[in-house]
């Protein structure tokens, strides 16, 4: 990920503005935490299940747990179409004409957006033309993965670089086309925090996962339900309810998952596809 210590053209949304959505001040209420642990995710979702193979015997360890947690994490991040841990693209986007004109509207597919790193006109063969100043980019529907540039500061002196001279014929271009392919370059942050924290929704739907992902694998190693056993006449049967209780629990958080997920994909507005054109 990039390192923003000394960055000046990178602008950040801070933690409360991605979750809570768009919030200004989360009050004492506690909403975000770190990441899902071992310990947490076995006293949330895993209390009362012993934690060994019925098959070999042989324990679950932290470390194994661990596994599910980032295994559970990938695939709420494929689910949901968002980013849980920051994570650094870059993307180039077509030049529209009527998007322009909506204060240089541009829709970012990974999301929520935390910071625009650099936001300019390159050419094919990587030759920067124009960098957008940081002050100049709108942070307000970041969560929704939009970017407007909204040039209201006087930062016109910093908007040119030292290779515009080169870039103007280029930029010519767009007084004859209303659409171009590729013409700007995003190089953007997306997830929910930079300080290792994320909204406990998240935690909620990853540690359900996680637990879904260990049911299934222990289920099948249960050898039998049930056994009888009968000698001169006396009879006796006994009945294993673990692997129909693993199931029921199993299903239980499949459902909440899902619908963690549903919710998830309204709030941060992944529920249609939406493109440049």
């Amino acid at each position: 990920m990039a390192d923003y210590s000394n960055s000046d053209n990178s602008t950040k949304v801070n933690n409360a503005s991605t979750y809570p959505v768009k919030a200004i001040d989360a009050g004492s209420f506690k909403r975000i935490e770190p990441m899902l642990t071992a310990e947490l995710l076995v006293s949330r979702f895993l209390k009362g299940i012993p934690l060994i193979s019925p098959l070999t015997q042989e324990p679950i360890t932290n470390e194994d747990l661990a596994d599910f947690i980032i295994r559970a994490a990938n695939s709420l991040e494929v689910d949901a179409n968002l980013s849980v841990a920051p994570v650094q693209s870059k993307i180039r986007l077509p030049f529209a004409m009527d998007l322009y004109t909506e204060f240089m509207y541009l829709e970012l597919p990974n999301k929520p957006i935390l910071s625009i790193d650099r936001l300019g006109i390159v050419t094919s063969n990587g030759i920067s033309i124009y960098q957008v100043p940081a002050d100049w980019i709108d942070t307000a529907n970041f969560a929704d993965g939009r970017v407007n540039v909204i040039p209201l500061s006087p930062a016109l002196g910093t908007f040119v670089t030292p290779s515009a001279q080169a870039g103007g014929a280029f930029l010519v271009l767009i007084g004859y086309r209303s659409n171009m392919p590729a013409y700007w370059e995003v190089q953007y942050t997306s997830g929910f925090s930079f300080d290792s924290k994320i909204p406990m929704i998240l935690n909620e739907a990853i540690g359900r996962k996680a637990a879904i992902l260990l049911f299934n694998l222990l289920i099948p190693q249960f050898q039998f339900s049930s056994f009888s056993l009968g000698l001169d006449g006396v009879s006796q049967s006994q009945t294993i309810a673990a692997p129909q209780l693993y199931a029921m629990i199993r299903d239980l958080y499949i459902k909440e998952y899902d619908d963690i997920v549903t919710n998830l994909k309204h709030k941060y507005n992944q529920t249609m596809i939406v493109g440049m054109i």
